[in-house]
């Protein structure tokens, strides 16, 4: 029974009135139980379901992923870190729109902390090699997705980097707003609630009134039983309304439940005051900063303090034992090396030697890949160690190095201490020798890097810091008697000093010692403080703490002067090599570079001498490739030389196997780019490795005057000839005449000339006319003799003997060419054709007279010529062909067994055994008058020397 009636008579003489009570009051109570079961509904199932907006859910999501993701990089789980990574972007590709279309803060910030826990999880390399496989690949992959959304969002990650207060700023204001917002709803939501619940008393206790006032005739009980459960029902609405705006409260929502929802709504809006999170961030960076800085000062003050000779050998025997292996930064590693050096200038010889050794193999080992360099400022620090380990050697002080009893590395990892008296330091000596052909090789790789640059001559100034390593490091193994490492860096000293002229060496060993003397240009000591030594103590100055370093100074060495005995001593060092080195290779190498020697100083004779007592040509097939390199050189600058002593036949053999299509690959001074595929990419680079520097180079315009002029003044006699030696002569050069033969059918696209062979080629034209005047004038008008060595006295003797050399052959060319048409020439007419002398002339036909190029007697009565017009009959020239048939099957099967057996060079190339030449002026085969009466042959003391 409903508590309702709990009050209510038993008694059946109810009145009409009281009957009418009771349904009234069954009315209310019947209404005021409806509102409160669709009050009790609505809350039961607002605990169940709450409606958000689009904008909320996802920027709930958002933070639930952001803060998954920051956990799986705080425990360096990539794998999941990559997967909630990309359901993060696809949750915000999908939903943008719903937040304005603009990325919120956080993900910027998340963003930039992905990015810098990728990088330094990547740098620390020691942790990499833990991970697992999958981890590791997932960390990789992170490192570029990372780094294509940092690019992406390239503007708003510079904002946050420059100014990440603004975006914490930007947080706690978006967060105080929704704080305010929601408590001004949940204000409102209590103020409605007493509202409602003051109404509704209200009614109740009219409605109470009223009851009793229609029920005056009820007796006492009745109506004290009535407003007692009319006081009951108000008690119980009231409860009902401070339970829901308690729920509304506590839910957060601010929305309205039940009956409240129709109410008028009194919105009451308090002002919340805002946090100033951005000060509080920047007052504990600043604190994060100066604590870090305040560590590092002193574990620095402790490290600096702590070095004794005992620590700081421990600590050279730790970065020892770090050497070589992976993961170790080699520019790190040298940087600590060179602050031990710094330190160790106070304790001792013995130890300071020892770090200077593992500072210069450190140096040395910064250059990883073979193609590579080592940069200016590294060479000339390695160098500068050098010659101070070699001049504290090399003093009074007794310092001398022992190779170590036992295979360990530098320094002796496995001693505990060091013996400060002890004189002899346990380093191998022979690792100097390493140092100094590395920093040769270095040196000789940068030039080639540099190229024809601007910076180039600006790096040969430290040619004289490497010819002075070399020269005390072959002084300092002289005194200590080790004679392969003298006999090997007297090599590298022929080598750099051979391919240069005398003058040449002058104007440098002037300049460098100016530049040297005047400051400008200095090598600093090992001991000498780095750059990162130099910041420390600045940073420990400016705040006051270490009052003793003060400024600390550098180091430098004595500048390096270089004298006559660096350069002009190529005889002296050849000596030494072969005296000490056991080496082929070395010995071939000191012969071919004294031959270079006097060959570019004008010594032909005496350099071609040396190569045929040496026997350098018969194995030269069966050498190294740098060896053969070297030859070639050799045999072009003995060209050249050849060429200035008017030795013209002999200057055009030199040059007839260099000057072809691949005269640079043979003289190493460039690669010549074809589309035949012939080699692959790795054969280009150990070409390019194998490459002269710029200054030692020759001219290769230089080469093709000398080689066309000599074919030139060979070849046009011998093309001019008349008709009985013309069918079976011999040709002496291909090349001129493929050249001349081009330049013949176009000769108005050559007119002006170009080039050096335009040159030669139209002043060979002049001379097949016999216009030598012209033809003299065109060679002598070559700029390109100004690059003979040794100045102007040279080009200027040269010019004089081409000149002489141009009437000579223009004269037999004339009398080979018009023998035919004359019957008898007058010795008057030919000086006054070519302005020679008498006995000049004379001279020259009596040659050509004796050598059955001409067939001519003298009448010396009347001072002429008389020409006899002899043909030779059919059997004679068909004899002459076949002879000629013979000696190429001859040649060609000589070429093959020599191929085929390696019994040494025996080709083309090969014209020192007995001064020979294979391709038809030998002397022995010229000695045969008869024979050479048939053939049409010459003689090579005609060709070779002129008709001085």
């Amino acid at each position: 029974m409903s508590r309702f009636w709990a009050g209510g008579s038993d008694s059946e003489s109810e009145s009409s009135s009281g009957a009418s009570d009771s349904s009234s009051s069954l009315s209310a109570i019947v209404q005021k139980n409806r509102w409160q079961d669709i009050s009790d509904s609505d809350e039961s199932s607002e605990e169940l379901r709450v409606a958000k907006s689009a904008k909320d859910r996802t920027l709930e999501t958002l933070a639930e992923k952001i803060r998954i993701v920051r956990n799986a990089i705080k425990i360096n789980d990539w794998v999941k870190t990559q997967n909630e990574w990309e359901a993060l972007t696809k949750h915000l590709e999908k939903n943008l729109k719903s937040i304005g279309g603009n990325y919120p803060n956080s993900f910027f910030k998340t963003l930039v902390h992905l990015f810098d826990s990728v990088k330094s999880s990547l740098a620390n390399k020691a942790a990499f090699k833990k991970l697992s496989p999958s981890n590791g690949r997932a960390l990789n992959r992170m490192k570029q997705v990372s780094r294509r959304a940092c690019e992406a969002h390239a503007d708003a990650v510079a904002a946050y980097r420059a100014n990440p207060e603004a975006y914490e700023s930007d947080r706690a204001a978006s967060d105080s707003d929704s704080d305010s917002d929601s408590d001004s709803e949940d204000e409102s939501d209590s103020d409605s609630d007493s509202s409602s619940s003051t109404r509704s008393g209200s009614s109740s206790s009219s409605s109470s009134s009223s009851s009793s006032s229609s029920g005056s005739d009820s007796d006492s009980a009745s109506s004290s039983s009535s407003g007692s459960g009319s006081e009951s029902d108000d008690d119980q609405w009231d409860s009902d309304s401070s339970s829901s705006s308690e729920e509304s409260e506590a839910s957060g929502l601010g929305q309205l439940k039940g009956r409240a929802k129709w109410l008028k709504k009194v919105v009451v809006t308090k002002e919340k005051v805002k946090k100033d999170k951005s000060a509080r961030a920047e007052k504990r960076q600043e604190a994060k900063a100066e604590k870090e800085a305040a560590a590092a000062e002193e574990q620095e003050k402790k490290k600096e303090e702590s070095y004794t000779p005992e620590t700081l050998f421990a600590k050279l025997q730790t970065l020892t034992a770090q050497r070589g292996k992976r993961g170790v930064n080699r520019q790190t590693y040298v940087s600590s090396l060179s602050e031990l050096a710094f330190f160790a200038k106070d304790f001792g010889i013995n130890l300071q030697v020892r770090v200077w050794f593992q500072y210069i193999q450190a140096m040395i080992d910064t250059v990883v890949k073979v193609d590579e360099c080592m940069s200016d400022d590294m060479w000339r620090r390695c160098a500068g160690t050098i010659l101070a380990v070699l001049d504290l050697l090399s003093g009074d002080g007794g310092w001398k190095l022992v190779p170590p009893t036992d295979e360990l590395p530098i320094g002796g990892v496995k001693e505990e201490s060091i013996d400060e008296d002890s004189k002899s330091i346990p380093v191998n000596p022979i690792l100097i020798q390493s140092f100094c052909t590395t920093l040769n090789n270095e040196f000789n790789k940068s030039l080639l890097s540099l190229g024809g640059s601007v910076g180039y001559s600006s790096r040969l100034r430290d040619l004289s810091t490497l010819l002075s390593v070399l020269e005390e490091g072959r002084l300092y193994f002289e005194n200590i008697g080790i004679e392969s490492a003298v006999a090997e860096l007297a090599t590298l000293h022929l080598e750099q000093i051979s391919p240069v002229s005398g003058d040449v060496w002058e104007s440098f060993t002037k300049n460098s010692n100016e530049l040297n003397s005047s400051g400008d240009f200095q090598l600093f000591h090992p001991s000498s403080p780095s750059q990162s030594i130099k910041e420390k103590i600045e940073v420990s100055n400016a705040q006051g703490e270490d009052e003793k370093k003060g400024e600390i100074e550098d180091i430098t060495l004595p500048p390096v002067l270089i004298g006559e005995a660096h350069v002009k001593n190529v005889p002296a060092l050849a000596d030494l090599v072969y005296k000490y080195s056991k080496v082929e290779r070395n010995k071939t190498h000191a012969t071919l570079c004294q031959a270079i020697h006097l060959a570019i100083h004008g010594n032909y004779n005496a350099g071609k001498d040396i190569i045929l007592m040496s026997h350098v040509q018969d194995n030269i097939l069966s050498a190294d490739i740098s060896t053969q390199i070297i030859f070639n050189r050799a045999m072009a600058h003995l060209a050249v030389a050849a060429f200035i002593n008017n030795n013209i036949h002999e200057a055009h053999n030199l040059l007839s196997d260099i000057v072809t299509g691949k005269t640079r690959e043979l003289l190493a001074q460039g690669v010549s780019f074809r589309s035949g595929g012939d080699r692959n990419v790795e054969q280009e680079r150990a070409e390019k490795r194998r490459q002269v520097v710029s200054h030692q180079q020759i001219s290769l315009d230089l080469l093709d005057a000398v080689y066309f002029t000599c074919a030139m003044l060979l070849e046009v006699p011998n093309m001019n000839a008349n008709e009985k030696h013309g069918k079976t002569k011999k040709i002496i050069s291909r090349h001129f005449r493929k050249y001349n033969d081009i330049f013949t059918r176009v000769l108005l696209l050559h007119n002006p000339p170009e080039t050096v062979r335009d040159h030669i080629m139209l002043a060979a034209s002049y001379l097949q006319k016999g216009d030598w005047k012209e033809c003299g004038q065109t060679l002598i008008d070559m700029e390109i003799w100004s690059l003979l060595p040794n100045g102007k006295e040279t080009c200027d003797a040269v010019k004089a003997m081409l000149l002489k050399n141009v009437k000579v052959e223009a004269l037999r060319t004339y009398l080979l060419a018009h023998s035919k048409n004359y019957d008898s020439l007058a010795l008057s007419q030919l000086q006054l054709l070519f302005e020679m002398e008498g006995k000049d002339v004379h001279c020259i036909v009596s040659k050509m007279i004796l050598s059955y190029e001409l067939s001519a007697s003298w009448d010396s009565v009347a001072q002429c010529i008389a020409f006899q017009k002899v043909d030779p009959s059919a059997l004679q020239n068909l004899s002459v062909i076949y002879a000629e048939k013979l000696n190429y099957l001859v040649e060609a099967n000589e070429r093959l067994m020599d191929a085929r057996f390696g019994r040494g060079n025996q080709d083309s190339r090969s014209t020192w055994h007995g001064h020979q030449d294979r391709r038809g002026h030998d002397n022995r085969r010229g000695s045969d008058r008869r024979g050479d009466n048939r053939r049409g042959g010459g003689s090579d003391g005609r060709r070779g020397g002129g008709y001085d």
